[in-house]
Parts: structure tokens; sequence; C-alpha cells
């Protein structure tokens, strides 16, 4: 599987239009949202991402797989990758992962719905004071039908992923994006507050699955996919997808529940202004995190079909390439924040407090936890999950160290983020680096030398 300039061209241009994007959308949330608006978006926000655990680990798993059956794989396997690998592309394979993907997410997202009507509802009422309103309640509908049918349809986007589509996949993330921002600044200046807000992102959502399901039937125009699978096929299919896929959930809510479930605490043990402060800055360097991943995600595919082939040449070289490019980018990226973000925001909202060190105890939580997190991706690539019991070790140690560093010592949204890098420190920030590293044979510093390498030669090609 080759990944091409124009993937990863797209890829970088999709996340640079996507910080672009966030810094138009936050001002215009700072500026027509007052504080416990703000706050509630983020507790939406925050709800959300439980309700997308009730994927499962569906999404990377079948994205994996899907790159399996297109790099030539005869079968899938419920453990490690396939032994046999064809030259053409396993069109009959990838009938069975599409087919049974309509099924599982169908399950998935009304499951989802009825949870986040119920549960949800019920949370939202204990932390807006008051009680809920009409027009809380309206937000909050909108928001969960959003959701639903992100989840519905949403693994067009890990089919596009799965076969190499990166360029496809990151201009249905731009263009969604800028819909949103339209959408969301006539409504915020009609005064609509955040039932407009909550609309402009559910328009976008489903203009993002209309144009993954386009882009994907566009790809592979020519080959024979089935629709008519037999019973049978989906459930060998799926068997061997939810051996891996379970791994990949349980990873998955671990994960929300070292990073994303702390604006919950927040909101419940603090107040809804303290969760937009912690909100903002959550948002932006995690924005920058993502952003220095997008080397790696874009070569992800060929990363997987590299390990699929057994070629430990490819993997050295992405494995080091992706990290330098990571390291450099996010150390860029505070640095901007420092320099140029915080002085913006502080004119935007004089009254917000966000400060410096705050700022950088955030940016080193994500640092170390956003590389631990690329490294995890390189061993799920051979289709192993090996970190499921430290991940859930380090959940529930953040948690309860975080409740209290925040309840008994009152420490505010400093013992959120404190509570996280205590924890992640104590073992996943350097186990997982650490073991591909060995694994492949790199040593620390074949991470500049070869990374550097890779990265000349790449811009060589582009401008020579």
């Amino acid at each position: 599987m080759n990944i091409g300039k124009r993937d990863l061209a797209w890829s970088y241009l999709a996340r640079f239009l996507t910080i672009g994007a966030n810094v138009i959308l936050l001002p215009l949330i700072m500026r027509f949202l007052s504080g416990d608006e703000l706050g509630l978006w983020y507790v939406f926000a925050s709800i959300s991402q439980i309700v997308n655990l009730f994927d499962f680990g569906f999404n990377a798993t079948i994205s994996r797989h899907m790159t399996y059956a297109w790099s030539g794989a005869s079968k899938l396997e419920k453990v490690y990758m396939a032994q046999s690998c064809g030259k053409e592309k396993n069109t009959r394979l990838m009938s069975e992962i599409i087919y049974t993907c309509r099924i599982v997410y169908a399950l998935i997202s009304v499951f989802a719905i009825l949870i986040m009507m119920t549960a949800g509802t019920l949370y939202i009422n204990g932390v807006v004071e008051g009680g809920l309103t009409k027009q809380i309640f309206l937000s909050w509908a909108i928001y969960a039908v959003a959701v639903f049918l992100n989840l519905f349809y949403g693994y067009w986007t890990s089919l596009l992923q799965g076969i190499g589509a990166v360029a496809e996949r990151n201009k249905m993330g731009v263009f969604s994006k800028f819909f949103q921002i339209i959408i969301a600044a006539g409504l915020l200046s009609m005064g609509m507050g955040l039932a407009g807000f909550v609309i402009a992102y559910a328009l976008s959502g489903i203009s993002l699955r209309i144009m993954g399901r386009y882009f994907f039937k566009r790809k592979v125009d020519g080959l024979h996919i089935d629709s008519n699978v037999s019973p049978s096929r989906v459930k060998e299919c799926f068997s061997a997808v939810w051996e891996s896929a379970w791994r990949n959930g349980i990873v998955m809510l671990a994960e929300y529940f070292t990073t994303q479930v702390n604006t919950l605490i927040c909101a419940y043990f603090i107040d809804l202004e303290s969760v937009s402060v912690y909100g903002v800055v959550t948002q932006i360097t995690s924005t920058i995190a993502s952003v220095s991943t997008a080397y790696f995600n874009a070569y992800q595919p060929q990363y997987s079909s590299a390990c699929l082939q057994r070629n430990v040449d490819l993997q050295k070289k992405l494995t080091c390439v992706s990290d330098l490019v990571y390291k450099i980018i996010f150390g860029s990226g505070m640095l901007a924040f420092l320099i140029l973000g915080l002085p913006i925001l502080h004119v935007i909202r004089p009254g917000m407090k966000i400060g410096i060190p705050f700022s950088l105890l955030m940016g080193l939580f994500y640092y170390l936890y956003t590389q631990q997190s690329l490294f995890v991706s390189m061993i799920a690539s051979s289709n192993r999950i090996l970190c499921c019991r430290s991940y859930i070790i380090t959940a529930a140690f953040s948690f309860f160290i975080t409740i209290i560093l925040v309840k008994e010592f009152g420490l505010g949204i400093w013992g959120l983020v404190i509570g996280q890098v205590a924890a992640n420190l104590a073992y996943n920030n350097w186990k997982w680096p650490v073991f591909v590293l060995r694994e492949t044979g790199i040593r620390y510093k074949d991470i500049y030398t070869t990374g550097a390498e890779g990265i000349k030669n790449a811009l060589k090609q582009e401008f020579s």
C-alpha cells in the first residue's frame, strides 16, 4: 500500500485548517455563549465521548482489518495478523467487513441515543443550576440526535482509512469543519446561543457522513463489492473483528477515564466557569497534539501493511520519522500557543484566568500521553492490543487521585491535571515507547538520525 505526497499534504492541510477552524469557532463561542453555556457545551462533548465508547474499539479494528483485506490477506485472524498475503485485493473479505459494519453500528447507535436521553439527561439536570430548562433540553436533544447519526454512519471514515484513502478522508474533515463555521457564525449572530452552536455541529456531522459514503463508493468503483453476505460469513467476520475490538474498547474506556472524565469531575465538584477554563486549554493542547500525529495517521495504513508483509525496515523508518515529526510539531505548537495564543485569549475574554504555568502542565500531559498513544497505535497495527491491563490500572489510579486532589486538597483544575500526569508517568508514558523501540531494534538516538534523514529525503523529493 502506497501513501503519496497528495495524501500527506491533505493530512497536514486538514490538521492545520482544523486549527484555523477552531481558532474561528473558539472566539465565536467565547463571544456569544455565557460562561455557563460554554461550560455546558464542554459537558455535552464529554458525555458524547462516553457514548462514543459504545463503539468499543470497532472503529480502529475495522480500519485495520480493511487494510489487511485491501493488501490481499486471505483471512482475518482473531489474534495477530493474517498469515498469508496475496497481491490482489480480497473483495470477498472487504464485502464481509462492510456488511458486518452496518449491522454493528446500527445496534451501537440505537443503544447510544437511549443512554444519552435517559442517563445523560439526568446528569445534565443535576449539574445545571435551577434544573433543565426547555432551551437546554432542546439543545441536548439535537446534540443527542447528531451523535446518533455520527455513530450510525461512522464506519465510512474507518473504511476510507483502511483502504489508504487518506486524502479523501481528510477532505471530508476540511469541508465539514468549514460548513460548521458558516452555520455556527450565522446562528450565533442571530442570538440562538447554545442551540445554534449545537445545530451547526449536527449539520456538520451529517455532511461528513454523506461525503464519506460518496468518497468510498468512488474509491472502490470497479471492484466487486457484494451487498449480500451470508449470516455465517458475517458471524465469522464479527468473531475475528471482536477479538481485537473488545481489547480496543477497554483501552478507549480507560483513555476516557484518564482524560475526558475530568471535565465531568470539574462540573460536579467545582463549577461550570472552571469547566470552561479547563475545556479551552484542553481543546487547544489536544488540537496541537492531534496535528502533531498527522504524519503517522497518514501513513498508518502503510504501517499496518508493512506489519502484514513483515517489512521491518519500513516499520523502523516510519517509527523514527513519525516520532521525530511529532516532537518537532508539538514543541513548535506549544511555543506558538504560549507566545501568541494566550495573549489573544485574554483579549477575547479578559476575565478568563488562563496562565502560562497551567498551560505548560497541560502541555506536558498531552505531550507524554499522545506520544504514548502513538506507539500503542504502532503495536496495534500488528493486531496486538497489549496495554489493556496497564491502561485500566492507570485510569483507576488517575480517577481516584484526581478526586482526592480536587475534593480533599482543593486544588481545583490544577488537581485534575496533576492527577493525570502522575498516573501516566508511573508506567504507560515510558513503557510502550520503550517496547516498540526494543522490538524493532531502534536505539533512541536513531529517532533523531534516521528520522532526520527520512524528513530530509522527503523534502528533497518534494522540491527536486
